[in-house]
């Protein structure tokens, strides 16, 4: 099964590359099961391409990068959304979202954050996922020394994933006999005589030099860790060079192991958010940049009566020949999104499949009403509704005509201006007129209060753009003040 992650900390989130794509809202809101008990509960959670992102916090150590990811989590104005075009606005969000984004370094910490995440040390988890991509390579050794004890060992998230330049592949850069290319960036600690790819980069690792990094770190942590890879070479190398090359980065998933923490490892745990408060004394505290909340539509998760939700298909599908639908037939796809279908089915598709057809047993066809058809074609064997689900036909009886020649149940069935429905036609006769929104519906927002810096970081914006190096004179150096001997 493939996890979710609500709530996840991005430390290096640059100038938002990967904020951009999670604040997308997912098409629907999240569900338990798919139409139909019989395709498996399961398979919706192991196959759905949609993110419920409920919290996202992003952390970066670079003003200018940060101050560019707040560009992209801002809301954007009324007047800023009516001058775009109507196919570009922002999407109807199913499920609020927290975004968050500080300015700091990752070895400083604030009480806030370190509260909630203590909660992880006894099996309750904060943080459901950290993410850093290309980011540890940038790390001074003394910032490196700190990241997993503060990850895996303070915050301790369900996941941590991290991506890193993988050396080995450096060599499809260059001839065989020129390793050391002029193009390069010689190590600037002076470690290794190694040529590296970007010039901040701190070291770089290899194959097997990674996968014992890792290991070590999940061993001391109680986690579980897979290393992989990913990108690889779009050209053939002249010298056969590119299995042994590799991908071009090197990836590591680690995995909280389940059940309660060891003591030895509570007790580090202990030691390192003692030690991490103690490099904050009189340091640089977290800047808290941008907090908002997206709030979800005020139906959300309550969808209206099979009336409400019948009308505003009816509605959509009415406007077929604008919309390419023929002989009133369409599929979930291209009328979820059109209308108000979606906002009547309070973002629950399982909600129109209800409306439309009551579902019974493993057939290509539903049973259904004497208005509504609802077909699928799924491949034997295939359990992945999530996706084929969107070519499910809707077939509007009402407007199919009867053909010469048909029997007389066919030449008898209704006409649009014959239907005329009664309450007993549905499951919820309400009227979409009397219904009053629920007044805990609607969200009241997000004080911004009084705010505990969070510790975070990350190494510079994009690989073009390094922009700041390790002096912190410059820095908002407001004292952290003593820390609490309950938490050390």
């Amino acid at each position: 099964m493939l996890p979710s992650f609500p709530k996840i900390i991005e430390l290096g989130c640059g100038e938002g590359a990967l904020l951009e794509v999670l604040m997308e809202p997912a098409s629907s809101f999240p569900t338990e099961s798919p139409p139909g008990q019989d395709l498996g509960a399961q398979n919706e959670r192991e196959t759905t391409m949609d993110i419920h992102l409920e919290h996202y916090v992003g952390l970066d150590v670079d003003p200018p990068s940060i101050a560019q990811a707040a560009e992209v989590g801002r809301p954007l104005t009324e007047a800023e959304i009516q001058k775009m075009n109507p196919w570009s606005r922002p999407s109807t969000r199913w499920l609020s979202m927290d975004v968050e984004l500080w300015e700091g370094g990752l070895q400083f910490l604030n009480s806030d954050v370190a509260k909630g995440a203590r909660e992880g040390w006894f099996g309750r988890k904060q943080w459901d996922a950290i993410v850093s991509a290309e980011v540890v390579e940038h790390l001074p050794e003394d910032v490196l020394d700190c990241f997993l004890p503060v990850t895996l060992g303070v915050y301790r998230p369900e996941f941590l994933f991290l991506t890193t330049p993988n050396y080995n592949f450096n060599q499809l850069f260059s001839h065989p006999d020129r390793p050391n290319r002029a193009s390069g960036y010689p190590d600037p600690t002076g470690a290794t005589d190694r040529v590296f790819r970007h010039h901040d980069h701190k070291r770089e690792w290899t194959e097997v030099e990674w996968l014992s990094w890792c290991h070590d770190g999940a061993e001391a942590w109680c986690y579980e860790v897979e290393v992989g890879g990913i990108g690889q070479a779009e050209e053939k190398d002249p010298w056969s060079r590119t299995a042994a090359a590799g991908k071009a980065s090197l990836t590591a998933a680690f995995r909280r192991r389940p059940g309660g923490i060891a003591t030895n490892v509570l007790e580090k745990c202990s030691r390192a958010l003692s030690d991490a408060y103690n490099r904050s004394t009189n340091q640089t505290q977290h800047k808290l940049i941008l907090r908002h909340r997206y709030l979800a539509h005020e139906w959300a998760g309550q969808p209206r009566s099979s009336k409400m939700i019948l009308g505003a298909l009816r509605d959509v599908m009415q406007d077929g020949g604008e919309l390419g639908f023929k002989e009133g037939t369409t599929t979930i796809d291209e009328v979820w999104l059109r209308g108000d279908v979606a906002s009547a089915c309070g973002g629950m598709i399982q909600a129109l499949f209800d409306a439309v057809s009551h579902y019974h047993g493993q057939g290509k066809e539903a049973t259904s009403s004497s208005e509504w058809i609802l077909n699928r074609e799924i491949e034997a064997g295939t359990h992945i509704w999530r996706e084929r689900f969107w070519s499910w036909s809707i077939v509007w009886r009402a407007f199919i005509k009867a053909e010469p020649g048909n029997n007389e149940e066919a030449a008898a069935e209704p006409t649009a201006e014959d239907w005329n429905p009664s309450q007993d036609d549905f499951d919820n006769g309400a009227d979409p007129e009397e219904w009053q929104p629920d007044p805990e519906i609607a969200d009241g927002g997000w004080s911004d209060g009084d705010v505990g810096g969070w510790a975070g970081a990350s190494w510079g914006g994009t690989e073009d753009c390094v922009t700041t190096d390790w002096d912190m004179n410059d820095w908002d150096t407001t004292p952290w003040g003593t820390v609490d001997p309950a938490w050390v």
